[in-house]
């Protein structure tokens, strides 16, 4: 039996702010990748509950992908009540490839994406490496103004550069590596488990590079509630990794925070404005959607510190 090269691990918790349309989409890009770059590949997809959901099979069954690969390669996997990276272990727990390549399901994989993403370890001395990541589709004032002030960067760039953080999203590990290095698990934070995971492994000497030619896109938050909810996610994820500091210490810290944000609120439109072609309305609108993302991250530093469960429910 050939052995399996790349294992892409996709999640669908993400799901739960973003549409369906999303996974469609993914599924048609992936097989695509898969057809192009000629290795051997198995998907294994994180199917919420205990049991197999008809729509998951649904998106499956109807996408290129269930006949693209041999279906033994094709598996949907129940994760129970596991979340997003108590989801990426518990699918790397079951994979069987030499290379782990996670991704989320509501990110759209652009042409070229797997080849890109999987050229660096060519090198034996790199064992992650990251996509680059942009807002889209770019089709609304709305999202060309996230576009501008969020935090995935929508600027041009090629080749390959050496880094200290990723994003979870979309990132390629050595499974020996990452069998080593898994995502911590903090069922108080949001997000803060990807920045966790960088330090040990950028403390561990693990070389990391994002590959700039390796895309996806990601979508702007599905409207206000998600844009909400997404940064004082991000706020309590902050709090959380600060318990420890006195009152004091802990609002010298959240202002440090809170100013950093407003200045990168106005240098962030002005520096992406003509790749995103805004004009004084659209410049404008960024700066508002960075602002208000500033103070709800406040918000949440804010709620994290004097009511650490109070958003718990939406963790």
């Amino acid at each position: 039996m050939r052995t399996i090269e790349i294992s892409v691990l996709i999640e669908l918790d993400n799901l739960r702010l973003a549409e369906r349309a999303r996974a469609e989409q993914l599924f048609d890009a992936l097989a695509s990748e898969i057809e192009e770059s000629g290795r051997s590949v198995e998907v294994l997809i994180g199917s919420p509950g205990d049991r197999h959901q008809q729509w998951v099979a649904d998106l499956v069954d109807a996408s290129p992908i269930a006949s693209l690969t041999p279906q033994e390669r094709v598996n949907i996997l129940p994760v129970g009540d596991r979340r997003y990276y108590d989801i990426k272990n518990y699918l790397a727990d079951h994979a069987t490839g030499e290379v782990l390549v996670f991704l989320d399901g509501d990110v759209i994989p652009q042409p070229g994406w797997l080849t890109a993403v999987l050229a660096p370890l060519a090198d034996p001395a790199v064992d992650v490496v990251c996509s680059r990541c942009i807002i889209g589709p770019l089709d609304s004032f709305y999202s060309r103004a996230v576009a501008a002030s969020w935090i995935f960067d929508p600027r041009p760039r090629v080749g390959e550069e050496s880094v200290r953080h990723f994003k979870a999203n979309s990132v390629a590990f050595r499974s020996l590596v990452f069998a080593a290095n898994r995502f911590p698990s903090n069922p108080q934070q949001y997000r803060g488990a990807c920045t966790a995971l960088a330090c040990q492994l950028t403390n561990s000497g693990v070389t990391m590079v994002r590959a700039n030619d390796a895309v996806v896109t990601h979508p702007a938050p599905n409207g206000p509630r998600a844009f909400a909810l997404w940064h004082l996610l991000v706020g309590q994820d902050r709090a959380s990794r600060r318990q420890h500091l006195s009152f004091t210490g802990y609002s010298r810290v959240a202002a440090r925070s809170l100013a950093g944000g407003l200045y990168e609120a106005l240098r962030d439109p002005i520096q992406r404005r003509r790749d995103l072609g805004l004009g004084f309305l659209g410049f404008a609108g960024a700066v508002a959607v960075g602002v208000t993302g500033c103070l709800l991250k406040l918000s949440g530093q804010v709620i994290g510190r004097l009511k650490p469960d109070a958003l718990q429910r939406y963790l």
